[in-house]
């Protein structure tokens, strides 16, 4: 393939030498000289037949001698390319690069033998590939041309870049998802972690990546979480979701929803643990809320009749298995009816609220208050020594609704109560029964003249 003369290009070496030069004064090669024939020419097989592009380019950039593989890459045939430069094919983005480039390997002071660049191929697309070149000097030191290996890596620089982009895809998932994320060592430590999980945690990045899972969850919930952990590394679950709680420095807990799962190479080994945490604090104090709404009163803020049986029967259990002695009070406004006709339903919200109060006040922190429903009221009253304890307990509630007006609108009004008194000790009937005891013996203080007391059995 012997190429016509391009403008800055020198003639191919004499002899088709790959280096130049021209053995004078022999008209048939024989010896030594047929052996550098030989060699010329199977530079030029070698040249030729390479698999990917190969050009013998001049110092100025000119194209002295192409392959088929380049044509082929290019999309242009052996005289086209003659009449081109490396530049003529660069992409007008690389064009200033792969000039600057070219200038300081002909003086000696480039320092990359191999580069990345986009050709524009003879349809107009874009290929990239990948260049090695080498400068070939004479025996002065000037350079003669360079002899360019040019790859064409198109399907590599795309898969490059689409991994890239899944892996910024990843980044910012990780780094921007709404829940906290981290990557979690087999010993606990963070390794990883998200903006979020440390807005959680109330820890910053750097505090949670000097610190393990261990360190930041609440006491109560290390055993739980530790035995979740050993099920998933010994293959015997591959996630496992749990509620749980973070001690944040100030010492405040925050109820998560943690989701862990195992990563594993590709040999089956553990290598880290992926976790999702999301904040449920607000959720758990709603469902608490809710929990109180559906067990209390919501005028008195007093336990409701359903939970106050719940509790009774647990009570009852108790008092039973170790013998002991408790009483139901059973209270009663007197005369309540006439507030509510005479001062409206405001008014008699304000006594329900007053009397609930005094309640609470008087009261033990372990006993247990409801509102059953209207105008009554029930106080479970534990641990006692005797039904004698309970009759001075109901006679100093009494004596203290009596002694204080409850103040309505513009005026105070004078309130009493009555109490039946039921014990729960032994020989005591079901729930149901004791507490129907208490609402009878309450009947029986009211029809003897009301603010009065009266025992069940008595």
């Amino acid at each position: 393939m012997t190429p016509p003369a391009h403008k800055d290009q020198e003639p191919f070496p004499a002899a088709d030498l790959p280096l130049g030069g021209a053995v004078s004064g022999i008209d048939e090669p024989t010896g030594s000289a047929a052996a550098i024939v030989a060699a010329s020419n199977g530079y030029r097989i070698a040249f030729d037949s390479a698999p990917i592009g190969m050009a013998l380019v001049s110092p100025t950039g000119g194209m002295l001698h192409v392959n088929r593989a380049l044509c082929q890459l290019v999309g242009l045939s052996e005289e086209q390319l003659l009449e081109l430069t490396i530049s003529d094919l660069t992409h007008p983005d690389d064009v200033e690069a792969t000039v600057e480039r070219r200038r300081r390997q002909v003086q000696g002071t480039h320092a990359d033998n191999r580069i990345e660049r986009r050709y524009v191929r003879a349809d107009g697309t874009t290929v990239w590939v990948a260049i090695t070149s080498t400068l070939v000097l004479d025996a002065a030191g000037a350079a003669l041309y360079s002899v360019a290996q040019i790859e064409n890596i198109n399907d590599r620089v795309h898969a490059r870049a689409a991994l890239g982009e899944a892996e910024e895809r990843f980044r910012r998932a990780f780094d921007d998802a709404p829940i906290g994320i981290g990557l979690v060592a087999l010993d606990g430590r963070w390794l990883k972690v998200n903006q979020t999980l440390a807005e959680i945690t109330g820890l910053s990045e750097a505090q949670l990546l000097h610190s393990t899972f261990q360190d930041n969850t609440h006491p109560d919930d290390a055993d739980i979480e530790a035995e979740h952990s050993r099920q998933l590394l010994a293959g015997e679950v591959r996630s496992y979701r749990m509620e749980k709680r973070y001690v944040r420095p100030d010492g405040q807990s925050i109820w998560v929803m943690l989701s862990a799962s195992l990563v594993r190479g590709i040999d089956g080994e553990p290598l880290y643990f992926i976790s999702q945490v999301e904040n449920i604090n607000e959720r758990k104090r709603v469902e608490r809320e809710l929990s109180r709404l559906a067990g209390h009163d919501s005028l008195t803020g007093l336990l409701n009749r359903r939970r106050f049986q719940q509790e009774l029967s647990r009570e009852r259990q108790r008092v039973r298995r170790n013998h002991g002695c408790a009483a139901i009070l059973y209270i009663d406004i007197d005369h309540f009816k006439h507030v509510n006709e005479t001062h409206g339903h405001k008014a008699g919200d304000d006594v329900l609220q007053s009397i609930a109060r005094r309640l609470v006040l008087r009261l033990r922190a372990t006993d247990i208050i409801a509102r059953l429903g209207g105008d009554e009221f029930a106080v479970l009253l534990l641990d006692l020594d005797s039904t004698d304890d309970a009759r001075r307990i109901a006679d100093e509630i009494r004596t203290a609704v009596r002694s204080e007006p409850v103040p309505v609108a513009d005026t105070l009004l004078s309130v009493t109560i009555s109490i039946g008194i039921a014990t729960l000790g032994e020989g005591a009937g079901a729930d149901d029964q004791v507490l129907i005891a208490a609402d009878n013996a309450m009947f029986e203080a009211k029809r003897s003249g009301r603010d009065g007391i009266s025992i069940a059995g008595a």
